[in-house]
Parts: structure tokens; C-alpha cells; sequence
């Protein structure tokens, strides 16, 4: 059995049976809390901090005790392969858990390893995934991934054959660039599409804040989390946040983060802004790269693009299928996923949509970035072929948080996502060629069929 120290996102002196709640079932803390609460009523029961309590919250997802020899260590447990909370305590019977998946444990400290074992519960992971997908938690409680899974598989299927770029530039390969240039750089890009944008008065009013120095990280698809723009209930402010990588890169993540800013509502976005926005982030992204940067930086750019398109296309795809075959039998069984695939892949699958899960992974968020990326392209080329297009943009821009979601695709000449496929698929063979004529190292001219 190897061991691995778990990380809480949660760092203060919280209930740590919540905290491991928490991390095993991907619920927010308040979450838990009020559930567990909710149960020690149905159980009247005096305190929410009993075993009883504990388990009835397992059994509510599907994790059940099973029979174990006793008087056993954690480090004695012969279990196949599988998800197991186990429940332990130390030599003052204080309560502990751990997280075993597949001969990996996760706990504490390197002692949990030698805890004493009292009980170990199983999970039955198709039950609780089936339990997400009936409930639509697992799609941020809206419909829209599992009403359009079949618009969504032929979607990566495109970007997949489309996109498979070897990535030969990172983030850390662009020019230096100041802050101060960095904000006359964008400021130039806003004011040459005429858009009121006062990018000092943002920061002076805290509405943009721009961080130096800061360790960026990859997620698990490959993306740098270095900007965000979202509504601040608190200070009732729309506020842009970056990390500055001190490059030019910096400049087109912030004409991404401050074109967020522009359609961020007081509020909440509804599901058409949430699906829209982050197209029109991405095709501004892309013009100021075209407009603003030498070619050498738009190769880089455009490079890392469509690479990172890639790496969504592919890593959702197996996400999708599982989807797709609960959609079609109601069920995720290998039996379910044979009469919906005939590839032999269920495993792997499974396999993928489990790392999936322990990612703690948004499949609506990651969805709207695969239609941003879609949307931002067609309208990339709209845009080459005459740059009047952008006044669209504009319209698409200010209509995303009052119109419904085929209105805003009619603004940029989609009638709906059936015609967005037809035209996609024509489209994208026409973007990989403008990018090869326009950024081929060796500048050969070539066409693609």
C-alpha cells in the first residue's frame, strides 16, 4: 500500500471528517455541514459529530460498510482494487479517516498508515455517478451537456482531427513587457475598435487587479488559471484579477479577462451568457493578437491555441461518451456502453471518467470553453474575410446577458448548433489552412482537402 499526504482545500482548524467529506465526495464545506446537520435531526440525534451521522451521509452515496478481519492496522488491509473511506483511530480513540483508491491511501500523515482500522466502506461509483447525472449536479444543475451530448461528441470529434498540434511554444516564450506597456498596449487595442474602456480608471477603482510575482500553475488540462472576471457581491464591483506573467502574453490575456468584464451582469450569469462569453474573450484574444503582435508571436500564440483546443477536445471525449451512453440506456454498465460503443473501450473510459471526477473537474465550465473555442474560431475567419464582422462581435457582446440562445447565434449568421456544426466543419479545415499559409516556418503554401 503506497501513501500520498492528502491537501485540503480547506487549511484552517475546520471539522476534519467535513474537510475529508469534502475532498472525497467534491462538495463545498457549508454543503456537508447542513447535510450532516439535516441528518442528526432525522436521527434525533444530539450532535452531527457520530459515527451514525457519518454513515447514514456515506450511505446517502452509495458508500456502504463491507466485512473486514479485526483488529487490524491500515497497513494490513488486502482490498482489490477500488474507492474505500476507512475508518480509523489512533492510540486516544480519536476518529480518523482515510481515502484508499486502488492501493493508493490518502491520508493525514505518514501515521495513518498505522492508525487502527474499526470499519472500511466501499464505494459503488456507478450508483453515485448515475445518482449526478439524475439529479443534473454533475452538470452544474442545468441541462444543457446532456440535451446537446450528441452536438458535443461530433463537436471534439472535429477538433480532435482538426487540432492535433505537437505544442512547440509554452506561455514563458513570449517578448518581455512592462506593466505600463501592457496597459497601453491593450488600451490602443479598445480605443482602435472604439470601445469605452479606461483601463487606469479600472485599476484605480479596483475593478482591475494586477498581480506580480505570483506562481502560476497548470491544471490537470494543461490551461494557466492567470485571469478571472466575476462579480463581487460584497463591494457590489465587477472586478478583472490577472496574474502578469511580465510578457506579451499578458497583453492578450487581459483583452480575454477585461472583454469578460465588459458583459459580466451585476449578478449571476445566466446559462446563455456562461455559454457565450468566453467566444467573444476568445475572438478578441485572437484579433488583438492578429492586430497587435509581430509574426513570430502570433506562430507562438496561435500555436499554444490550438494545442490547448486539442488537449479539451480529447480529454473530454471520454466524458462525453459516458454521458452519451447514460442518455441513450439510463445506465453506465459495460453492458449499457456495448450496445452505444463497439470499441472495446469501457475500461478506459471509466478509467478516464474517474481521473475526471478526482479532478474535481466542472463538465458545464469545460463545456462552454469547447463551444468558446468553436464559436471564436468561425468568427476569427468571419472577421480575416471582412474585418466589418467585428461590429457583430460587438452586438453579439452586449446581447449575450437579455436574448435567448439561438438570437445570439443569429447575430453572427448561425441559425443553431445543428448549423454551427455544419458550418464548423468546413470552417475548421479553412482556419488550419489560414494558420499554416500565414505561420508555417518554412512558408510553403499548402492546401488542405
Amino acid at each position: 500500500m503506497k501513501f500520498e499526504k492528502i491537501n485540503f482545500k480547506i487549511e484552517d482548524d475546520s471539522d476534519n471528517v467535513i474537510k475529508w467529506f469534502c475532498k472525497i465526495y467534491h462538495k463545498e464545506y457549508n454543503s456537508v455541514l447542513n447535510e450532516l446537520k439535516d441528518i442528526k435531526e432525522e436521527l434525533n440525534l444530539e450532535n452531527y459529530n457520530n459515527i451514525e451521522v457519518y454513515e447514514t451521509y456515506m450511505k446517502y452515496r452509495h458508500t456502504e460498510s463491507i466485512e473486514i478481519n479485526k483488529n487490524i492496522k491500515v497497513n494490513e488491509l488486502n482490498l482489490p482494487n477500488g474507492k474505500y473511506v476507512i475508518l480509523c483511530y489512533d492510540e486516544n480513540n480519536n476518529i480518523h479517516l482515510s481515502y484508499l483508491k486502488n492501493g493508493l491511501l490518502y491520508g493525514n500523515d505518514d501515521n495513518s498508515l498505522n492508525l487502527k482500522v474499526s470499519k472500511v466502506y466501499k464505494f459503488n461509483d456507478l450508483e453515485l455517478y448515475k445518482d449526478w447525472f439524475k439529479n443534473y449536479s454533475f452538470f452544474s444543475d442545468n441541462t444543457f451537456v446532456i440535451s446537446e451530448i450528441d452536438f458535443l461528441n461530433k463537436l471534439t470529434d472535429i477538433l480532435i482531427t482538426n487540432f492535433e498540434e505537437s505544442m512547440k511554444y509554452s506561455f514563458n516564450d513570449f517578448k518581455p513587457l512592462s506593466k505600463e506597456e501592457l496597459i497601453n498596449l491593450s488600451q490602443f487595442y479598445f480605443d482602435s475598435h472604439n470601445i469605452d474602456l479606461n483601463i487606469n480608471e479600472l485599476i484605480k477603482n479596483k475593478n482591475l487587479i494586477l498581480y506580480d510575482n505570483v506562481e502560476l500553475k497548470q491544471d490537470s488540462f494543461g490551461m494557466i488559471n492567470d485571469g478571472n472576471s466575476n462579480y463581487i457581491k460584497e463591494n457590489d464591483k465587477v472586478v478583472a484579477t490577472m496574474k502578469l506573467k511580465n510578457n506579451t502574453f499578458d497583453f492578450l490575456i487581459l483583452v480575454h479577462e477585461l472583454t469578460h468584464n465588459r458583459n459580466q451582469p451585476k449578478g449571476k450569469r445566466n446559462i446563455v451568457s456562461d455559454l457565450l462569453t468566453e467566444s467573444i474573450s476568445y475572438i478578441n484574444e485572437m484579433i488583438a493578437c492578429k492586430q497587435m503582435c509581430d509574426i513570430e508571436e502570433q506562430r507562438k500564440y496561435y500555436n499554444i491555441l490550438c494545442k490547448t483546443i486539442y488537449f479539451f477536445a480529447y480529454n473530454l471525449r471520454d466524458i462525453y461518451k459516458i454521458i452519451n451512453v447514460y442518455k441513450k440506456e439510463n445506465d453506465i454498465t459495460l453492458e449499457a456502453y456495448n450496445n452505444c460503443y463497439d470499441d472495446s473501450e469501457y475500461q478506459k473510459v471509466m478509467n478516464s471518467f474517474d481521473n475526471y471526477v478526482e479532478s474535481t473537474r466542472r463538465i458545464f465550465k469545460d463545456s462552454y470553453y469547447i463551444l468558446g473555442f468553436v464559436l471564436a474560431i468561425y468568427m476569427f475567419m468571419e472577421y480575416i474575410k471582412d474585418n466589418d464582422f467585428f461590429y457583430k462581435i460587438e452586438k453579439l457582446n452586449d446581447s449575450i446577458n437579455n436574448l435567448k440562445f439561438n438570437d445570439c447565434l443569429n447575430i453572427i449568421g448561425i441559425k443553431d448548433l445543428n448549423d454551427l456544426i455544419n458550418k464548423f466543419e468546413v470552417m475548421a479545415k479553412e482556419f488550419k489552412n489560414y494558420l499554416f499559409n500565414s505561420y508555417s516556418e518554412n512558408k510553403v503554401k499548402h492546401t488542405i482537402d
